[in-house]
């Protein structure tokens, strides 16, 4: 059987990242189909989502079908993701199983309730919670794979306890997708008859009880308003394709080589903050001291930038006022910052001995 670390490297392979202007989660790559799964409320009023990981850069992706019955989608998979084949579990399981969840780093925890019902669906209860990003992320075995996928509906504002829909209903939603004959799909919440774009009645309602539904290909396109909308500009302006860089509510990521670079804007203050986070802090006492005085160093002398330390990170900032987004000098901090965090990084990796992400 494959020890957790096998297991834990193939599944980590097969993870993505799924990004709207609403809201970010997790997907996990189900290879042998074609297609990403992950939590419906993630991808809810959207036509597609932003899809990455470590390997493939941001790409839009059309959403397939929802089930908003058990808060499950499926995303299409392009041909650019290259994901192992990963072992979906239906075995019963038992309290005290020991089980895994993927967040930053591997979590363990044991199973508390095999099943724990909520509105007719049998969810697994563990002892690990995870952040709300991380919704979607896998639950796992150490020696059966998937076990179920965690839905962050249940545990919102919940502490020491995780939710995680089982693979069954994974393998059966795909079953009625499948059965639907077409692309796009969605479930309807009165029947739970999957209704399809050729099977949709007049004014969007199931064919089979006549409750209105509404496909992801019928949600309107998103356009940003007021000073999102500037800031997406912007990030055109400077050679990005806006779409691709959306992370969630007034939230962007821009990748510029090896950096990554996350806008965020603070509507009560005024303010766009760009954070890039470079790499991490070494144990060495020593090579501590030195990139500390080097950082000081280039506090004093890059104009417009500053550096810091953020839980270990270090972090290359700037800020931006929203009164000062239609100046040009916005967009030429905003290059900068892009340009100096790839080349800061590689000097604080490779010249002082810091870490990378």
């Amino acid at each position: 059987m494959p020890t957790i670390s096998t297991e834990f490297q193939t599944i980590q392979q097969a993870i993505v990242q799924i990004a709207t202007p609403e809201c970010t989660g997790m997907g996990i790559i189900w290879i042998e189909r074609g297609i990403i799964i992950t939590s419906q409320h993630l991808v809810e009023g959207v036509q597609s989502v932003v899809v990455s990981n470590s390997k493939v850069a941001p790409q839009l992706a059309r959403v397939l079908f929802t089930d908003d019955v058990h808060d499950l989608a499926f995303v299409e998979l392009s041909g650019d993701f290259d994901a192992p084949k990963v072992e979906f579990s239906q075995l019963d399981i038992q309290a005290g199983d020991q089980v895994f969840a993927l967040e930053k780093n591997i979590k363990s925890g044991t199973i508390t309730k095999p099943i724990h019902p909520f509105f007719d669906i049998e969810y697994i209860q563990t002892d690990i919670s995870i952040d709300t990003e991380y919704t979607g992320t896998p639950l796992m075995s150490e020696t059966e794979g998937i076990l179920g996928i965690y839905s962050g509906l249940l545990q919102y504002g919940m502490k020491g306890v995780g939710y995680a829909l089982p693979t069954r209903y994974i393998f059966k939603a795909y079953e009625d997708y499948q059965k639907g004959g077409s692309d796009i799909a969605t479930r309807c919440r009165n029947c739970m008859t999957v209704v399809t774009n050729k099977s949709i009645q007049a004014e969007s309602c199931c064919q089979k009880c006549g409750e209105v539904v509404e496909l992801p290909s019928q949600f309107p396109v998103y356009e940003p308003q007021g000073v999102s909308r500037t800031i997406e500009e912007l990030i055109e302006e400077i050679g990005y394709e806006p779409a691709l860089t959306r992370r969630g509510p007034n939230n962007w990521a821009l990748i510029q080589g090896s950096a990554t670079i996350y806008l965020a804007y603070y509507e009560p203050r005024g303010y766009i903050l760009g954070d890039a986070f470079l790499c991490k802090m070494p144990e060495d006492k020593a090579t501590v001291n030195r990139i500390y005085e080097f950082l000081l160093r280039q506090n004093y002398l890059i104009k417009g930038l500053t550096f810091s330390i953020y839980e270990n990170d270090i972090v290359l900032s700037l800020i931006i006022y929203d009164r000062h987004l239609n100046n040009d000098t916005a967009a030429e901090l905003l290059q900068t910052l892009l340009e100096r965090a790839d080349y800061y990084d590689n000097v604080l990796v490779e010249e002082l001995g810091a870490i990378w992400k």
